[in-house]
């Protein structure tokens, strides 16, 4: 990953986060009932995808067959990630609940 690819990566992520973190002061969600924070919740996510974007990177510089075989390998292992960082969430069976797991979900497309 170049570093014109990494800004245009960090850059994404953080307008990402605005957008969602003023949307929720916008519409006055009460987020401190929620089990994650915003703030840790896309840490995450951009840690797991600087190491895919990373690792895919390397892959490719010396086994570039492989580097389809890494990609989905390494986002089931995020999928199983969120999972156990959504099986708290999952248990909660009220609107602000839902409303985190939502969150989560479209963190992780994102």
């Amino acid at each position: 990953m170049n570093t014109k690819h990494l800004v245009q990566f960090c850059l994404s992520f953080i307008a990402c986060y605005a957008i969602t973190f003023f949307g929720q002061q916008l519409l006055k969600i009460q987020t401190t009932k929620f089990v994650y924070t915003l703030e840790m919740v896309y840490l995450f996510f951009f840690l797991i995808s600087i190491a895919i974007s990373w690792s895919v990177t390397q892959i490719k510089k010396h086994y570039e067959t492989f580097v389809g075989l890494l990609f989905v390998s390494a986002l089931t292992l995020k999928m199983i990630f969120t999972y156990l960082l959504l099986r708290p969430v999952l248990e909660i069976n009220n609107p602000i609940g839902l409303l985190e797991k939502t969150n989560i979900v479209v963190i992780l497309l994102v």
